[in-house]
């Protein structure tokens, strides 16, 4: 085991009742502490709540990345001073969803940065029809992770390269792998 997690609060659909989610969400928060690995995290439309849990955690808390990361600028800079990593897929390629995000990208500092596929989910909008025709085509794949690292590299105006070095750096250092 590498990690605890994906744990979290998912107040978007509502597919479990709220202070359910909550009471797992500090039980997860507990287990992390206890066995002393990372967490992988999810919030999505749950900040507030998330965070009022998370704080109360925080000076046990082993590393932490909130994955999959669609909230605002604020919400980003709020978990980075709380010490966690975040997460970025495909939403990024997204402009009429998630243009928000181009201006996180760019404040993010790369040594707090993953990048990730949430495959199925979040399909990079990027990705070239060719290679949609040899998978699903509206699926995403573990092998669209490039064109993750490659919004990101043009978002900040560095190289691809330099994405994945710092991004595999992040993840094996964090993972401890």
């Amino acid at each position: 085991m590498v990690s605890v997690g994906e744990c979290g609060l998912d107040f978007d659909r509502d597919f479990s009742p709220r202070n359910k989610q909550e009471e797992c969400y500090k039980a997860q928060l507990e287990l992390a502490i206890e066995v002393q690995k990372p967490l992988f995290l999810h919030e999505r439309s749950a900040f507030n709540s998330f965070m009022n849990i998370t704080k109360d955690y925080l000076p046990q808390l082993p590393k932490a990345v909130v994955h999959c990361f669609t909230g605002t600028l604020q919400e980003a800079k709020t978990y980075l001073d709380n010490g966690f990593y975040l997460g970025f897929t495909g939403a990024i390629s997204d402009a009429k969803r998630f243009s928000p995000l181009k201006e996180v990208i760019q404040y993010v500092p790369l040594d707090r940065m993953m990048i990730e596929t949430d495959a199925p989910f979040m399909l990079p909008k990027n990705v070239p029809n060719s290679l949609l025709k040899k998978y699903h085509e509206r699926r995403c794949e573990p092998a669209f992770l490039p064109y993750v690292a490659g919004t990101i590299a043009q978002f900040k105006g560095i190289t691809l390269d330099k994405i994945a070095e710092e991004t595999t750096r992040n993840s094996k250092s964090f993972f401890g792998i």
